[in-house]
């Protein structure tokens, strides 16, 4: 091998980048490889001595009891799992290599087109599992080249044009609460979200949950307010609230012009996508599809027809820079002679000239490197509205379910707003 140039400091860095991408992913297979071995292992102990496991792991039980057999069917399904993640870490490694040698490659172009006036530094050494044995002969063999970039199958798909049902009717009205003796009279704009708040509600105040969320995301999605409190909190100079839940910052922030607004923007939609939406914070946000244990495509799919949710295939694709590790979105500026940007925001705004240097289909690929859009999501404001918009009647929502909460456990202050005006 020829004797490499030295290079300039945001150069070395890029081909440092690429050296540090390629080594967490041969750690990531021989993470994978070791894991796999030792479920091998566990799941041909379950198979081949089950008495002995049942009474190592489960001495009061039969192998026909849900317990032994929930156990053995999570070790099966681990070890399939773990079969199914080596190719595709196999894949990424080899990829990862891949871009090291195009790297090389285009900064010894560079190097021969240009010369530099800023202080340079010797060319970057690779680790020793790079330089030594990059592909161990222990290993699966490596993918062959036109292997690597075959089209994956998506990993979700989503029906963005969905038929919604008709849209709930709104329902203003009065309903009661009785709390620690005091009968509180609340407003709502749809009375079916009643019931299901005035449980969320006991249920925190009596232990049988440990957040109040549930309550809290009900009154939004429904409109529920407690009037006195709002001409409280609206007239009062110095207004007490719950803090022991919510600060001043947080409590008071934000606008209720848009608050029924948001309610009816909920009644397009399912209770379930509807709450499910009101707890996702903050946003907007590109997030892992797989990162929400109550993920279902229906709900993401009505929440796509109303536009507060987009998948990431459907996105500009600079969009996707915030999901690239900042080094790795830097490199691309410099590879492209240009000055590297300062953020994620900035980076994205400047998306265009990396568009006129590199085009398109090269971004796009350097950027799948590291990315699967199809398993990522946009969690979005309601079209023309800006945050405050939403967090007021969340802010709102959240001191009337703590007042009542501090209420129901005697606090002397909540019992202020009862009194104020009488």
């Amino acid at each position: 091998m020829e004797p490499r140039p030295n290079i300039t400091k945001p150069l070395a860095a890029v081909i440092n980048n690429a050296y540090i991408h390629a080594t967490k992913a041969y750690e990531a297979i021989e993470h994978r490889l070791e894991s796999l071995t030792r479920q091998e292992i566990l799941v041909r102990q379950w198979k081949d001595n089950l008495p002995a496991m049942i009474a190592t792991h489960y001495p009061n039980h039969d192998a026909a009891s849900y317990p032994v057999q929930i156990r053995m069917q999570r070790e099966f399904e681990k070890l399939e799992q773990y079969k199914i993640e080596l190719p595709d870490r196999l894949t990424s490694y080899a990829i990862a290599l891949q871009e090291i040698d195009l790297v090389v490659t285009e900064i010894l172009e560079l190097t021969k087109s240009i010369s530099f006036s800023k202080a340079t530094e010797p060319w970057p050494i690779p680790p020793k599992i790079l330089k030594k044995n990059p592909w161990p002969s222990n290993w699966p063999p490596r993918p062959r080249p036109e292997e690597l970039h075959q089209e994956k199958v998506a990993a979700y798909s989503f029906n963005a044009n969905r038929i919604l049902s008709a849209p709930r009717e709104s329902s203003p009205g009065l309903f009661t609460l009785n709390i620690a003796g005091h009968e509180i009279e609340l407003q709502t704009v749809y009375d079916d979200g009643v019931n299901y708040f005035t449980l969320a509600l006991e249920n925190y105040i009596k232990g049988a949950v440990s957040s109040r969320w549930a309550a809290i995301t009900e009154a939004i999605r429904c409109g529920i307010r407690w009037p006195k409190l709002d001409l409280y909190l609206a007239e009062c100079e110095k207004p007490w609230l719950p803090r022991f839940f919510v600060n001043e910052t947080f409590g008071l922030r934000g606008s209720l012009e848009r608050r029924d607004e948001l309610a009816h923007i909920m009644a397009q939609i399912s209770a379930e996508a509807g709450r499910w939406y009101l707890s996702a914070q903050p946003m907007p946000r590109l997030c892992h599809i797989e990162s929400f244990s109550d993920f279902t495509h229906d709900i993401i799919e009505e929440l796509m027809t109303i536009d507060l949710v987009r998948w990431a295939p459907t996105l500009p694709p600079e969009k996707l820079l915030h999901m690239l590790p900042f080094p790795e979105v830097k490199s691309l500026f410099t590879l492209a002679g240009l000055s590297q940007p300062r953020s994620f925001n900035v980076a994205v705004a400047r998306y265009g000239e990396l568009v006129s240097v590199r085009g398109s289909e090269y971004l796009i690929r350097k950027i799948h490197t590291f990315v699967d859009p199809s398993s990522l999501i946009e969690i979005r404001e309601p079209n023309g509205w800006h945050s405050e918009e939403r967090l007021g009647p969340r802010a709102r929502a959240n001191v009337l379910v703590s007042t009542l909460i501090m209420l129901a456990d005697g606090n002397l202050d909540a019992g202020r707003i009862i009194k104020w005006g009488n």
